[in-house]
């Protein structure tokens, strides 16, 4: 049997599997400092084995906020940019961003409409039907006023170009004031359905597609 990266016969050596082939020990190395990859976490980086410490160190994205590597899960915004996802916090509750944000005006960002609540205190009510809040969930209007998340959708929520549902929560984009959940943020022609944030698009009609469907 032959070695999957020398092509010589594997012989007496030591010898490592991976997948379905086999190779040497000394054959069997991280693309960048050449250390041997055997019991090794590593990752495969166009067709090339990269230990973890070159991955983290040349390969791996960098968070925008700590600068620190992102190794698994990471939140990524239509301008391209990578967070961890406990980095990608609100500047105003200091909490993670699971749901609908917006930029600050000093680059930060926060959730919208404002911070989600899902308590509140006996006297405080929903604007729109006076429904008690207390263990509902709620959002707070930019005047300071609290609306049900039900209110809220009827009166209050932008809706998505795409499915017509209220964007209440997950990363939206906005492209020509028509605002999209993210998962709706894609590429209408038939065949294609890409992902469209980080991608140049054009405008077609009263559609946003990529380049490739325009051309």
């Amino acid at each position: 049997m032959e070695c999957g990266i020398c092509s010589k016969p594997l012989g007496d050596a030591e010898t490592v599997s991976s997948g379905h082939s086999k190779f040497h020990s000394k054959c069997f190395k991280c693309f960048h400092c050449e250390r041997q990859l055997g019991g090794q976490t590593f990752y495969n980086v166009d067709s090339h084995r990269v230990c973890k410490d070159c991955y983290a160190e040349k390969v791996a994205k960098k968070c925008a906020a700590c600068s620190k590597s992102i190794i698994g899960q990471s939140t990524k915004l239509g301008d391209g940019r990578d967070f961890h996802p406990e980095c990608f916090v609100c500047h105003k509750c200091e909490k993670p961003i699971e749901t609908a944000f917006k930029a600050a005006p000093d680059g930060s960002f926060e959730h919208t409409p404002s911070c989600e609540n899902t308590s509140a205190s006996n006297t405080d009510e929903c604007v729109d039907c006076k429904k008690r809040l207390v263990n509902v969930k709620y959002f707070t209007l930019p005047g300071g006023d609290k609306s049900c998340v039900d209110c809220y959708c009827e009166k209050h929520a932008e809706f998505c170009y795409v499915c017509k549902n209220a964007i209440l929560e997950g990363q939206s984009h906005t492209v020509s004031n028509w605002r999209y959940h993210k998962d709706c943020f894609t590429c209408p022609k038939t065949g294609c359905g890409k992902y469209l944030a980080g991608r140049k698009m054009t405008l077609e009609g009263k559609e946003v597609v990529c380049i490739n469907c325009n051309e």
